[in-house]
């Protein structure tokens, strides 16, 4: 990977190069000072084969006032706008945007973007979105999903196969149950029939063959 000015970084299983606050990506290999002014940063858009415009904004926990990025000073959170937090050190604290957003009035979804944390939460892995009970742009997943957060997307119990030697899997409340078949028990149908059968004791009445008095055996699997 090359990234002058910058730095490569793995995202999404891949290197991309990565450019500094005051630089954005001239190209992908090569990132730009963006001279926008102090705690400012920017993107390059191409408007031709050789040449390219740039668009200024403010860095993470600066916000632009009278065309300026400046801290928000904060002492508690009704003092910051919707969807930012008043974070930082007492006597030191800012306004900053909730988790996985971005953007000067923290309306951008960036965890939902092509190189973001949950880029792939989308279709029948889930809904990239923000929630406003936790603060945070989250994955949600459909009833009978659960979120994986080794993949940061959401998957059916069932979808991984959990059932062994021929056992069908369910999706029910508590997750998913395996229908085993033959001789197979167990979570996941991992148990076979005990190679010595089970020894149960019965009433006399129940059987017709009698072994000893008040008693008989008979063998269960």
């Amino acid at each position: 990977c090359t990234c002058t000015n910058g730095k490569c970084v793995i995202e999404g299983g891949k290197y991309v190069c990565k450019c500094p606050p005051g630089y954005g990506n001239y190209t992908k290999s090569y990132c730009k000072a963006c001279e926008c002014g102090p705690n400012k940063s920017c993107i390059w858009i191409s408007t031709g084969i050789f040449s390219s415009e740039k668009s200024c904004f403010c860095n993470p926990g600066y916000f632009e006032d009278n065309r300026n990025c400046v801290a928000v000073p904060c002492t508690q959170e009704s003092q910051c706008g919707e969807r930012q937090k008043c974070v930082g050190e007492e006597g030191k604290k800012t306004c900053q945007c909730d988790d996985g957003l971005g953007g000067e009035s923290c309306d951008k979804e960036e965890w939902c973007e092509d190189i973001g944390k949950f880029k792939n939460c989308k279709g029948e892995n889930g809904k990239c979105e923000y929630s406003k009970e936790k603060r945070s742009v989250v994955c949600t997943c459909d009833i009978g999903k659960q979120f994986l957060p080794e993949e940061n997307i959401c998957k059916g119990p069932c979808t991984s196969n959990p059932c062994k030697n021929d056992g069908k899997c369910e999706v029910d409340g508590q997750g998913f149950k395996c229908n085993c078949t033959g001789p197979w028990k167990g979570k996941t149908c991992e148990n076979d029939c005990p190679k010595y059968p089970i020894q149960l004791v019965l009433p006399r009445y129940q059987l017709q063959n009698q072994v000893k008095e008040n008693q008989q055996s008979a063998h269960h699997c």
